[in-house]
């Protein structure tokens, strides 16, 4: 009993340093750090945030998470970005703004220092049921 724990436990230990082994370094990717201000309430991915100063850290691993937080410290969100590509010696930070109806969206950040424009989703524009009939019959998903 004593040598089958004692395996179970061997093989435990090798799983996670094996675990740990493919995960990337944290040392081989680059984070970037900075702040910014909302002026006014934005959705940003899935999340709503309101007017206010925030932080943001970025953190590369296998896709690119942003993670923001109030100056206050009392919220947090986690974003994903949709795409990234290069900012063509871009050196600014920015982040770019979309209005969509009365609404305002998150459509993209430019991060200078490392080269790279981070693209997040916006909803589809929404389209109501009757422009989408043609001849008085409702198109399906399946068609358009």
């Amino acid at each position: 009993m004593r040598l089958r724990n004692g395996c179970a436990f061997t093989k435990a230990i090798f799983l996670a340093a094996t675990l740990l082994s493919l995960r990337a370094s944290p040392a081989l990717a680059e984070e970037a750090t900075g702040k910014f201000t909302l002026t006014k309430e934005v959705h940003w991915g899935p999340n709503l945030l309101p007017a206010g100063e925030y932080r943001y850290r970025l953190q590369h691993d296998s896709f690119e998470v942003l993670f923001l937080r109030s100056a206050s410290g009392k919220r947090g969100f986690i974003v994903l970005a949709r795409s990234v590509s290069a900012t063509n010696g871009e050196r600014t930070d920015s982040l770019l703004l979309e209005r969509i109806g009365n609404d305002w969206f998150v459509s993209s950040l430019t991060l200078g220092s490392l080269g790279e424009r981070l693209y997040f989703a916006s909803p589809a524009p929404y389209v109501p049921m009757a422009a989408r009939s043609t001849g008085g019959n409702l198109t399906s998903l399946a068609q358009q």
